[in-house]
């Protein structure tokens, strides 16, 4: 990944990925075993091509253990997955037709069990219960922004510009627990 001048949403700058090579590697840690609580990932988004299966987020053990945020263009989703010793136990889906060369604010809350997927401030598909309260794993590989990297096998690149991507752990933003005096939701900022 590099620093591009030409493309960002904010401040003058965001993160290129080419959709081959590039990715970012964070350090494990604490901060990202989320269990069963609540969190937050968001990010501003363009892409530069509508390749299939670009993942945008990933934390990985092995092949059989990983949560990930991806867009598929074979089926025009964008999803969540969590596989846990082999098994998908929460699949979260919602239809999006992005366009390339086009910024988009992209985010995924989870709220007790209910998982949410918003686009430019709109919640996209349905809101997907997990009843069974699954917790996302406390996988022992790096997480990483771009890719999915498991074994010795890195796939599934991101062909795009990424601006003010962020995690929030122990709050499901734009959720009405986050503003409880308040009967409708807010809706994040495009």
């Amino acid at each position: 990944a590099q620093i591009d001048t030409a493309q960002s949403r904010f401040g003058g700058a965001s993160a290129q990925f080419d959709g081959r090579t590039d990715y970012l590697e964070i350090p494990d840690g604490a901060d990202w075993n989320f269990g069963a609580g609540a969190f937050t990932i968001d990010m501003q988004v363009e892409f530069n091509s509508l390749l299939d299966y670009q993942t945008l987020w990933s934390h990985v053990t092995d092949k059989n253990n990983y949560a990930r945020l991806l867009w598929s263009g074979s089926t025009g989703q964008l999803m969540f997955w969590v596989l846990n010793a082999g098994s998908l136990v929460i699949n979260v889906t919602a239809a999006w037709a992005p366009s390339p060369s086009t910024w988009y604010h992209v985010a995924l809350t989870r709220q007790g069990n209910d998982f949410r997927l918003f686009v430019n401030g709109a919640q996209i598909g349905k809101t997907v219960t997990d009843r069974q309260g699954d917790a996302i794993g406390d996988y022992t590989g790096n997480p990483q922004i771009g890719s999915l990297f498991y074994s010795t096998s890195q796939i599934w690149f991101f062909n795009v510009w990424i601006d003010e991507f962020s995690v929030s752990k122990g709050i499901a933003r734009w959720s009405q627990d986050e503003f409880p005096n308040d009967n409708r939701f807010f809706t994040p900022p495009a």
